[in-house]
């Protein structure tokens, strides 16, 4: 499974998508189906002041896997940036979560060009 692709990557990927449902979780969108008004109140401004925090969050998970199945540094780069973003706007305000995502989708990224690099070499000379 981890022939071509970075362990280190797989484990930021997971690491990311836990986070996510967590950050889903935390923000309360069951509370949008609750009968009492006062929740669903909350829970929408909840999500209304998550959601750009959201977003960047999913995307990154979404490219982090990209990167990891296809074996592509791009992706790995696009997931890292978009991490970077909600981390850096809300200046850590969130969670500092982020943190490790960022450090590990940096590296993995840097490993990754260099698992396809070396591919590429024995490719060439066989």
């Amino acid at each position: 499974m981890f022939k071509k692709r970075s362990k280190i990557l797989f484990i930021a990927n997971i690491i990311a998508t836990i986070y996510f449902l967590y950050t889903l979780y935390k923000i309360n969108i069951p509370g949008l189906l609750s009968n009492s008004g006062q929740e669903i109140a909350i829970s929408s401004m909840n999500i209304y002041n998550n959601s750009y925090y959201l977003i960047f969050t999913c995307f990154g998970v979404i490219f982090g896997w990209l990167g990891f199945f296809l074996h592509l540094p791009a992706f790995i780069m696009i997931a890292f940036i978009m991490y970077y973003i909600p981390a850096f706007t809300f200046l850590f305000e969130k969670d500092f979560l982020l943190l490790p995502q960022i450090i590990l989708t940096g590296v993995s990224y840097v490993f990754q060009k260099m698992i396809n690099a070396r591919q590429k070499l024995q490719m060439q000379n066989p």
